[in-house]
């Protein structure tokens, strides 16, 4: 028994009225732009966006597929391809360390997760990229993914949506990464001549070879609200031609305003979007 006890008996009930009264504390998320404090519940509800600024937050590529599909069933493509550290390349690490680290953070085998699944109950072939996995960089076999998830959408005869979060190429296979830029704008020119829908759904951030390539190929290209777009980054470029860049340069707004891309749209339209376009380019005959 403490000396507080001894004084004052009536403490310990006093506690234990305090211990009995605690309620379980609230696992919060803290948003990266207003910076508000946001229940995990509520931000998973709102699809990983903040209810108080709307600041679109990074999904995971199983997230994205969930919330594409409705967590409908789906089939993996590509899934036997797996990448080798061919250059034996080392920076702070080596790469084929880098590559089991990036396994066990993503629990994905590499940067693109292609599938075949469904959105709205409208089937269709799906290479969504994954971020987490060395900045969702594009490798030898996330080429092949994105070909192969090509390949089975013409044979199959469905839709094809690429959903891209990249920074770009990976540095580590040298030129066996720039050659898929190559590698799968020869698949979407198959694909385009089939005539099968292809959109494209540009998310926070799109950079490098991706944008430079599959990106900016499809026959409807959508952003998703405040998502940062281009080639190389916007300091790069400020130094390069020594001025000042125009405000909201390499955003989804900016890019909409000027062409770049068809519309940009709230996450929580996305879907609702997708499922209208799909079944007007099922209505027309265009993926017959």
């Amino acid at each position: 028994m403490s000396w507080v006890d001894q004084v004052w008996p009536i403490a310990k009930h006093r506690t234990e009225y305090r211990v009995s009264k605690c309620v379980d504390v609230i696992d919060c998320v803290t948003c990266q732009s207003c910076h508000s404090q946001i229940s995990k519940v509520d931000f998973d509800a709102c699809f990983r966006v903040c209810p108080s600024c709307g600041h679109h937050h990074l999904m995971t590529a199983k997230q994205r597929l969930d919330f594409l599909t409705g967590s409908a069933p789906y089939e993996e493509i590509g899934e036997d391809l797996r990448s080798q550290d061919l250059l034996s390349f080392c920076d702070t690490k080596p790469y084929a360390k880098r590559l089991i680290d990036a396994r066990k953070k993503t629990q994905l085998s590499e940067s693109v997760l292609s599938v075949v699944s469904s959105i709205d109950k409208i089937d269709v072939v799906l290479s969504i990229f994954e971020f987490g996995f060395i900045g969702g960089s594009l490798g030898a076999v996330a080429g092949g993914r994105v070909v192969r998830a090509i390949q089975t959408a013409i044979k199959r005869k469905l839709p094809f949506i690429c959903v891209t979060a990249s920074g770009g190429a990976r540095m580590q296979e040298g030129m066996l990464s720039l050659l898929q830029m190559a590698k799968m704008s020869a698949a979407v020119n198959q694909l385009r001549q089939t005539r099968l829908p292809f959109f494209n759904v540009l998310t926070h951030p799109t950079f490098g070879g991706v944008s430079a390539s599959i990106a900016m190929q499809g026959d409807i290209i959508v952003a998703e609200k405040g998502a940062h777009i281009g080639f190389t980054g916007a300091r790069v470029i400020a130094n390069s031609m020594g001025g000042k860049l125009p405000e909201g340069f390499q955003t989804a707004e900016f890019l909409c305003q000027h062409g770049g891309v068809d519309c940009v749209l709230e996450r929580k339209d996305l879907v609702a979007f997708l499922s209208r376009m799909l079944k007007k380019a099922t209505a027309n005959g265009v993926d017959k």
